[in-house]
């Protein structure tokens, strides 16, 4: 099995459950993964699952996302970032962090992402 359907099998089981949230955010590219899951979920996709596009289908972007877990876990948070399309380089590191800074700058990022003058509504 792929990269891509290990990845879009693990979206799927998350979502599945009752208690989950998964926003993403992607690329006009990068819309297929919604819309291969879509087709698993014979055609409509479950509300734990938020999906916007970005407007330009060249956005330079870092790839990460950010796991949160119940406050007293050990690691109530930690994000994984990198592997992101620059145009000419292909750097496809992954880098994990469970810094507070760290994350809070990308929940930065990625409410600025989901702004309607940056991304729009996944519509398939």
């Amino acid at each position: 099995m792929g990269s891509t359907a290990l990845v879009e099998g693990g979206i799927r089981e998350f979502v599945k459950r009752n208690d989950t949230s998964f926003e993403e955010t992607c690329s006009e590219k990068g819309k297929e993964r919604a819309d291969n899951l879509k087709k698993n979920f014979n055609g409509t996709l479950p509300t734990s699952y938020k999906v916007r596009v970005i407007n330009k289908s060249e956005f330079p972007a870092c790839n990460f996302i950010i796991l949160t877990r119940k406050a007293s876990d050990p690691i109530p948070q930690e994000i994984f970032f990198g592997w992101g399309f620059f145009r000419g380089n292909h750097n496809e590191s992954v880098f994990w962090s469970n810094d507070k800074d760290l994350i809070g700058f990308f929940k930065g990022y990625h409410k600025a992402l989901r702004t309607n003058d940056i991304s729009s509504s996944y519509k398939p």
